[in-house]
Protein backbone atom coordinates (compact mmCIF):
# COMPACT_ATOMS: atom_id res chain seq x y z
CA UNK A 1 0.00 0.00 0.00
CA UNK A 2 1.43 3.68 -0.48
CA UNK A 3 0.77 6.48 2.46
CA UNK A 4 0.12 8.69 -0.52
CA UNK A 5 -2.47 11.98 0.73
CA UNK A 6 -4.18 14.42 -1.09
CA UNK A 7 -4.40 18.06 1.38
CA UNK A 8 -6.42 21.07 -0.38
CA UNK A 9 -7.57 23.79 0.93
CA UNK A 10 -10.53 25.77 0.09
CA UNK A 11 -11.39 29.62 0.58
CA UNK A 12 -11.65 32.98 -1.63
CA UNK A 13 -7.73 33.32 -2.01
CA UNK A 14 -6.91 30.05 -2.67
CA UNK A 15 -9.46 30.17 -5.60
CA UNK A 16 -8.25 33.26 -6.64
CA UNK A 17 -4.99 32.09 -6.72
CA UNK A 18 -5.24 28.64 -8.85
CA UNK A 19 -7.38 30.81 -11.72
CA UNK A 20 -4.18 33.24 -11.67
CA UNK A 21 -2.02 30.32 -11.58
CA UNK A 22 -3.97 29.18 -14.95
CA UNK A 23 -3.60 32.57 -16.42
CA UNK A 24 -0.33 33.43 -15.44
CA UNK A 25 1.36 29.87 -17.40
CA UNK A 26 -1.60 29.98 -20.10
CA UNK A 27 -3.08 26.87 -19.04
CA UNK A 28 -6.51 25.80 -21.42
CA UNK A 29 -9.10 26.14 -18.09
CA UNK A 30 -9.55 25.14 -14.67
CA UNK A 31 -11.47 21.86 -13.28
CA UNK A 32 -13.63 22.07 -9.84
CA UNK A 33 -13.54 18.27 -8.70
CA UNK A 34 -17.26 19.14 -6.91
CA UNK A 35 -19.16 22.13 -6.56
CA UNK A 36 -21.61 21.00 -4.47
CA UNK A 37 -19.42 21.90 -1.10
CA UNK A 38 -19.39 25.39 -2.51
CA UNK A 39 -21.86 27.65 -0.73
CA UNK A 40 -24.58 27.41 -3.27
CA UNK A 41 -27.28 28.91 -1.53
CA UNK A 42 -25.17 32.11 -0.13
CA UNK A 43 -25.38 31.29 3.53
CA UNK A 44 -21.83 33.31 3.57
CA UNK A 45 -23.94 36.30 2.50
CA UNK A 46 -21.32 36.24 -0.39
CA UNK A 47 -23.82 35.45 -2.93
CA UNK A 48 -24.41 31.79 -4.25
CA UNK A 49 -21.66 29.51 -5.80
CA UNK A 50 -18.55 32.07 -4.53
CA UNK A 51 -15.86 29.91 -4.86
CA UNK A 52 -16.88 29.19 -8.69
CA UNK A 53 -17.15 33.21 -9.10
CA UNK A 54 -14.08 34.16 -7.53
CA UNK A 55 -12.45 31.52 -10.33
CA UNK A 56 -14.96 33.00 -12.90
CA UNK A 57 -14.00 36.85 -11.95
CA UNK A 58 -10.19 36.27 -12.30
CA UNK A 59 -9.74 33.72 -15.63
CA UNK A 60 -13.60 36.09 -17.25
CA UNK A 61 -13.76 39.62 -15.71
CA UNK A 62 -16.27 40.84 -18.23
CA UNK A 63 -18.74 38.57 -17.27
CA UNK A 64 -21.87 39.59 -15.43
CA UNK A 65 -23.60 38.30 -12.60
CA UNK A 66 -25.91 35.24 -13.54
CA UNK A 67 -28.16 34.87 -11.02
CA UNK A 68 -28.56 31.15 -10.70
CA UNK A 69 -31.23 31.32 -7.74
CA UNK A 70 -33.97 29.05 -8.37
CA UNK A 71 -37.61 29.37 -6.03
CA UNK A 72 -37.18 26.65 -3.72
CA UNK A 73 -39.84 23.12 -4.35
CA UNK A 74 -40.77 20.70 -1.40
CA UNK A 75 -40.11 17.10 -3.16
CA UNK A 76 -42.06 13.87 -1.57
CA UNK A 77 -39.50 12.51 1.10
CA UNK A 78 -39.31 9.04 -1.18
CA UNK A 79 -37.83 11.32 -3.65
CA UNK A 80 -34.85 10.90 -2.15
CA UNK A 81 -32.25 8.06 -2.12
CA UNK A 82 -30.30 9.11 0.11
CA UNK A 83 -28.48 12.55 1.57
CA UNK A 84 -27.43 15.07 -0.65
CA UNK A 85 -27.79 16.76 -4.18
CA UNK A 86 -29.77 14.20 -6.55
CA UNK A 87 -30.58 14.93 -9.92
CA UNK A 88 -33.83 15.34 -10.69
CA UNK A 89 -34.94 13.06 -13.89
CA UNK A 90 -37.65 15.21 -15.34
CA UNK A 91 -35.41 18.89 -15.70
CA UNK A 92 -31.68 17.73 -16.68
CA UNK A 93 -29.87 20.62 -15.19
CA UNK A 94 -32.02 20.65 -11.83
CA UNK A 95 -30.62 19.33 -8.53
CA UNK A 96 -33.31 18.71 -5.68
CA UNK A 97 -31.07 18.71 -1.69
CA UNK A 98 -31.94 15.83 0.45
CA UNK A 99 -31.38 15.71 4.02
Amino acid sequence: GTNKKWITFNDLESHRKKAAFVLDHQLGGIGAFSIDQDDYQGYANLGPYPFLWAVVDILRPESKYIDFSVPVQLVPADACPYSGNVSDPSCPNCFVECQ
